[in-house]
């Protein structure tokens, strides 16, 4: 009967006002994927420095799962919860089987998080689900539940990335501030080797104090002119 009288309601509430926001809706809908579909990968091709990059068809999948989840839960989720509980899993499944076939980006450490990750709200989304048609005495049952599966897949995670996906990416080799202060205040650590430490120790220290004077601006060259009058014998 509660069921029934809140879909009345719910279908009461459909007057002229709500038909033309259901009409602007669906037309800033239609402007926003295509745009997004195409901007997306345009904007990710124009940038020189990415070294991640995300496949074109991952980013049509995404935009496509977004939109249709904000739709549900503001259309199906109102009037049957359950239904949209059941959807919103179906296609939690679907989206995470799809993301690991193609592959969504060209490094194979970001794949096996985007994975956990999705593994994760899967997890989330089944313990809200179980929730609701569970006794709620049992609520705290699967609250440990998630903790622990959580905490497996983070260890699990952590475990593969070090034992078979090995770090790809370029990092630049920085200072070694250990073995300047060892030069510093031992003997240990010939001249040769910390010269170019601290000569990129020195350039780094004179742009900053040449950033935090922008009022001074120091000239390329200075030559001497001799001037006649002031030359002594």
């Amino acid at each position: 009967m509660c069921t029934a009288g809140a879909t009345e309601r719910g279908l009461s509430t459909w007057q002229s006002s709500h038909i033309l926001y259901v009409v602007f809706a669906s037309l800033a809908l239609v402007c926003y994927l295509p745009s997004a579909m195409l901007l997306r990968p345009v904007w990710q091709s124009l940038q020189g420095s990415l070294h991640i990059q995300t496949r074109p068809s991952f980013l049509l999948l995404k935009s496509c799962v977004q939109v249709c989840l904000v739709c549900l839960s503001k259309t199906v989720k109102r009037w049957h919860p359950f239904i949209y509980s059941v959807l919103f899993l179906g296609i939690l499944v679907v989206y995470f089987a799809v993301s690991s076939r193609v592959k969504a980006y060209n490094y194979s450490r970001v794949n096996l998080w985007l994975a956990l990750s999705l593994v994760g709200v899967f997890e989330l989304a089944l313990t809200a689900f179980l929730n609701d048609t569970l006794q709620p005495q049992a609520a705290w049952v699967l609250v440990a539940a998630v903790a622990v599966l959580w905490f497996l897949c983070l260890v699990f995670g952590l475990v593969l990335q070090s034992l078979r996906l090995p770090s790809m990416l370029y990092r630049k080799k920085g200072r070694d501030f250990g073995k300047i202060l060892r030069f510093a205040f031992t003997n240990k650590v010939p001249a040769a080797e910390i010269q170019p430490q601290l000569n990129l120790l020195r350039t780094s220290e004179v742009d900053i104090v040449l950033d935090s004077e922008e009022s001074i601006s120091l000239p390329q060259s200075v030559r001497r002119i001799p001037v006649p009058g002031l030359q002594t014998s």
